[in-house]
């Protein structure tokens, strides 16, 4: 893929979701990924936002990768500086809070509509295939293109575009400057281990694995399009308690309430159970816990996220 190419299907991507004034903030790590995507779209209205967890010994670098370009490109550029003995609790978890309530001040203090990311084939795949070994209920393998995170409306342009390979190979052809972390080679997270075992598998091999899980996507989409509906009207009705009842919440209406607002968390049968429980108990102001990180809020009767 040429690079004229790539912005020219980026740019569709965003008029189909965002209007052309719409000022957008780009996640920029210093990676291949993020400093591709910033390149193709360096011309738009766009502000970047960059977190150092000091976590790697050579952080600074990705710092100083990224806010070199913003400078030489009049990119206003915001950095997040964090660090190892602020973590509490499970990293993964605590860095992604921090990460999305700075995404989400800086978006309010800019004005930003969008948030953009640089997933692409891989992570999809990779998600996908993780999503399937946690043998839990999904409705969808993969990432979206488009979803809501803490509040935050996120767009992924690149997620049934593009591959990491193809990224490498653009970022050297346009002598693009980016950082790798070494730590994606390691095989401590689970993801990091799936990633590295399909990273030499030939695109075509990719391809064939990724349009399985589109496969099966389709049929969970016409499987559960009744249940969506009701989700529809119930999101209408401000997520009321009283627009619901024992017989018509079904467990699949709160799995798909859950997939919309916290696609990135594993939640089992009895805890979901759970939920429903809270919803429709008699108490119209409470809380349900989900997690250490995350709540469902009931207030007057309504749910908040």
């Amino acid at each position: 893929m040429k690079l004229n190419d790539l912005k020219i299907k980026t740019e569709n991507f965003l008029k189909k979701h965002c209007n052309l004034d719409d000022k957008l903030l780009i996640a920029v790590s210093g990676g291949p990924d993020s400093m591709l995507l910033l390149h193709t779209l360096n011309n738009q209205n766009i502000v970047v936002a960059h977190v150092n967890y000091h976590k790697r010994f050579d952080s600074n670098i990705d710092e100083a990768i990224v806010r070199d370009y913003c400078n030489k490109h009049n990119i206003k550029c915001y950095v997040l500086n964090l660090h190892v003995d602020e973590i509490k609790g499970n990293f993964q978890n605590w860095a992604r809070i921090k990460r999305y309530e700075f995404f989400k001040g800086v978006m309010q203090k800019e004005n930003c509509k969008y948030l953009l990311t640089a997933h692409h084939k891989d992570d999809s795949l990779e998600t996908a295939i993780i999503k399937e070994q946690s043998n839990r209920k999904s409705y969808y393998y993969g990432i979206l293109s488009k979803s809501n995170v803490f509040n935050i409306e996120v767009l992924r342009p690149w997620v049934n575009l593009i591959w990491k390979s193809q990224i490498r190979k653009l970022c050297f052809k346009e002598q693009l400057l980016f950082a790798d972390d070494y730590t994606n080679f390691e095989n401590h997270y689970q993801r990091n281990k799936i990633r590295n075992s399909i990273i030499d598998e030939t695109i075509e091999i990719k391809e064939k694995l990724l349009k399985r899980y589109h496969h099966i996507n389709e049929h969970l989409n016409r499987e559960f399009i009744l249940e969506k509906q009701k989700l529809d009207q119930w999101s209408k009705k401000q997520y009321s308690q009283d627009f619901v009842n024992i017989e018509t919440l079904s467990l699949e209406m709160i799995y798909l309430l859950l997939f919309e607002k916290f696609d990135y968390l594993n939640l089992s049968k009895s805890k979901v159970e759970n939920i429903k429980k809270f919803i429709l108990s008699s108490r119209r102001t409470s809380q349900f816990k989900l997690d250490n990180y995350h709540f469902i809020y009931k207030k007057q009767g309504k749910l908040l996220f």
